[in-house]
């Protein structure tokens, strides 16, 4: 497990295609930066207007979106070795 100050491996599994990407950040990477990193990975449109991407712990006891994007992972909560799932939902009715 990484200190505070050091480097974190978390990884991202997209629901939809069971892709994973492990990244390695630190607890005050935006996560933004963290988004923008997976969606360049696995080839995904955030500006997509149809869809609204999060990423969630499994069982869903935390979720994080664009409302969040400024948030550092260590004020969110996000630890070293953490496994989130990327989940796309429609917006919109």
């Amino acid at each position: 497990m990484a200190s505070a100050r050091g480097t974190w491996r978390i990884t991202i599994i997209s629901v939809l295609t069971g892709d994973e990407v492990e990244l390695e950040v630190s607890p005050a990477t935006r996560l933004g930066d963290v988004f923008r990193t997976v969606a360049n990975a696995l080839k995904i449109d955030l500006e997509n207007p149809d869809l609204g991407y999060r990423l969630v712990f499994p069982g869903g006891a935390k979720e994080f979106g664009t409302a969040h994007f400024e948030k550092t992972l260590a004020e969110l909560g996000i630890r070293d070795g953490d496994r989130l799932q990327l989940i796309a939902r429609p917006v919109g009715g």
